[in-house]
């Protein structure tokens, strides 16, 4: 199988493991004695003149503990709790206590660190690590946040008894005590990855040159046309449609992006029967004629789109990207005899024998004529998929006002792509984000659509949990089931009432996926296109109807692309690429999704998308399921510091 993983393993760092097999030896209880957290404070704000540094460091020198000419503490930090937030655990909340003994104190932290969104950094650790060696000295320098997040990561990599986060202030509270003194709080939201949660509308400094007219509706509802700014990423996806629609050649556009990747940058019209569609996916038309073509739209592959991204909205110095960039390298993924795309407003995959003749490719540049057949019934290039512009730029705009992350977009448009093909890819392609040597020039961090099937993700973390090596204070399994699933598992009675004396027969749940011996098997994954209950032996009615056939279904298409034409095409493909004939393969039981987490006393070094387990972990559960971690959360006090690790359930890659 041709490449499409740029990132090689991702393991849990040597150092880490090394520490946590110390602590589970007789060195443990030795370390446990003499250990004591430390936590760093730095803030930026060009206001502040008196505690740009709040550190509770035992090596950070003579006069760091009280006010110079006087008898009385700085200010001290007391707790600080870092939480995931958001489904995965990619971006992180932070919150910091901390005191102020007098009002000129809590006066002179409001100057530093009580100013929504100023940039503040928190670093903390252990006094000296098990494994043998000091904390290294807190990160100092002002410095942008992916830069900073990625010397962090490094730094906690290479030393587990060290930790930190940059982020912005979102929030402060300050109330005073029964002893007179001021309890503080400061709340941070913090990226834990340098590039996929880098910001993917910019829109920066460029004049005039981002000005569009643009349509927005207004507060009634209707359409008008206003004159503003749009992001970078967005102007650029709106001029290239902007020229399609005009009829006029999109060449020149791809070589703005073009040495932003490795791979071919490909700008093309597209044409199909449809209403002629303004940048929100709306139309002005009130009829069009049959077989004029009404719609033409700017498509660009999704390797552009990935050179874009890099282009508009990850910096640069002399164009070269060293805090990260998107590459899909030569993704080849899996295909089927009957994929393809069942809506162009979304996609096209150039070649694929039934949207052929739907949609008729205008003028195509890029060193090449208008794109080449990429269609295979084995594999094809992800990166020559062509993509909508006005589907791009609506899911940009979707994307700017939730969090506004590059992971978040290329998760949304790998997610429509898929759907748009039957939901052939949803269990198969995921974006991955890593971190590299900050300090590397030729290693830099990546975000990448990754084939599952290729993706290696290293070597399985085994956690001690037994009585002998243990170093777990805490180990969870915790199913989630979700609202339809206990509904299921109510009115299906465990499933004895789903096919009652057909193939589908007591295959409603199964625990962990497990089969009827205990083991994880192949045929206990359901597809993807799962439906519960199911009734094996009572079709519905009307479903004796002979059904129409894909040809006859995108057919419809030639005459008109809509709503309703791409939802049938669609759900034909899903039966096509994602059915079976097999009727217990159908009523398949579904996967009971759980996580595993732990909490062990606090290091560095675990972090997004490494493989851990434990020993403790049922062993027909922990050899069926690889446990990727999401959230790694941390809690320091001035007496404790512990992390907290949890994970997702994945089925072993069984290629």
């Amino acid at each position: 199988m041709a490449g499409g993983n740029p990132f090689g393993k991702k393991n849990v760092p040597n150092a880490t493991r090394e520490e946590i097999t110390a602590r589970g030896t007789v060195k443990g209880p030795i370390w446990a004695a003499q250990r004591m957290p430390w936590v760093d404070l730095r803030g930026f704000a060009s206001t502040c003149n008196g505690y740009k540094t709040i550190s509770s460091k035992l090596d950070t020198g003579p006069g760091t503990r009280y006010e110079e000419g006087y008898k009385r503490t700085k200010p001290v930090i007391t707790q600080v709790q870092v939480k995931k937030q958001g489904e995965l655990g990619t971006t992180r909340s932070c919150t910091v206590d901390l005191i102020a003994f007098t009002d000129e104190q809590l006066i002179a932290l409001q100057k530093c660190y009580f100013i929504p969104g100023m940039t503040v950094r928190v670093q903390w650790g252990w006094s000296e690590s098990c494994a043998g060696g000091k904390a290294p000295a807190p990160l100092a320098g002002a410095m942008s946040d992916p830069k900073a997040i990625c010397k962090m990561r490094s730094m906690a990599a290479s030393n587990p008894a060290y930790d930190g986060l940059q982020g912005l202030v979102t929030n402060f509270s300050y109330k005073l005590n029964n002893d007179g003194y001021w309890d503080c709080s400061l709340e941070l939201v913090a990226a834990s990855e340098s590039v996929g949660d880098g910001k993917v509308a910019v829109y920066g400094e460029c004049g005039d040159g981002c000005v569009r007219t643009f349509k927005t509706t207004d507060s009634g509802g209707e359409e008008k046309e206003v004159i503003a700014k749009g992001s970078l990423l967005y102007s650029y996806l709106f001029d290239i449609n902007t020229i399609a629609q005009n009829g006029d050649d999109p060449t020149f556009m791809a070589r703005r992006v073009s040495w932003a990747t490795e791979n071919n940058c490909i700008v093309s019209t597209g044409a199909y029967e449809g209403e002629d569609r303004n940048e929100n996916g709306g139309s002005d038309q009130s009829w069009f004629s049959f077989g004029n073509w009404d719609a033409r739209e700017g498509y660009i592959s999704f390797s552009t789109l990935e050179a874009a991204i890099n282009t508009y909205a990850i910096p640069t110095k002399d164009k070269v990207h060293n805090i990260g960039k998107c590459m899909s390298t030569n993704l080849m993924v899996k295909s089927h005899k009957y994929l393809e795309s069942g809506d162009p407003r979304i996609c096209v995959i150039p070649g694929a024998p039934q949207l052929a003749d739907a949609i008729a490719w205008g003028n195509f540049i890029w060193e090449v004529g208008e794109p080449e057949s990429i269609w295979n019934s084995d594999e094809i290039n992800f990166g020559d998929i062509m993509l909508n512009c006005i589907f791009l730029m609506k899911e940009l705009k979707s994307v700017e006002k939730g969090d506004n992350k590059i992971k978040t977009y290329l998760t949304n448009v790998l997610r429509a792509i898929s759907n748009a093909c039957g939901g052939y890819w949803n269990d198969m392609l995921e974006v991955v984000s890593t971190t590299e040597n900050c300090d590397d020039p030729t290693s830099v961090p990546l975000i990448s659509i990754i084939d599952l099937r290729n993706y290696d993700p290293g070597t399985t973390y085994m956690v001690p949990a037994l009585s002998h090596n243990s170093v777990i204070r805490e180990l969870r399994l915790d199913m989630k089931l979700t609202g339809a699933m206990k509904s299921q598992a109510l009115y299906a009675n465990g499933g004895k009432q789903n096919g009652k004396n057909t193939k589908c027969d007591g295959v409603s749940f199964r625990a962990f996926g497990l089969g009827p011996d205990g083991s994880v098997k192949d045929d206990c994954r359901p597809p993807s296109n799962t439906k519960l209950p199911c009734d094996c032996e009572n079709p519905p009615p009307g479903s004796e109807a002979e059904p129409k056939s894909l040809e006859e279904i995108f057919g419809q298409m030639y005459d008109v692309v809509d709503d309703s034409s791409t939802k049938a095409a669609i759900a034909a493909l899903s039966d096509k690429v994602n059915g079976d004939d097999d009727a217990e393969e159908k009523c398949k039981g579904m996967i009971l999704p759980f996580d595993f987490g732990f909490t062990v006393d606090g290091v560095g070094g675990f972090s997004f998308g490494q493989i851990v387990s434990s020993d403790r972990i049922p062993v027909n559960v922990r050899n069926g399921f690889d446990f990727q971690v999401g959230a790694v959360e941390h809690s320091i006090t001035v007496q404790d510091w512990t992390t907290a690790v949890s994970t997702v359930a994945r089925f072993k890659n069984k290629q």
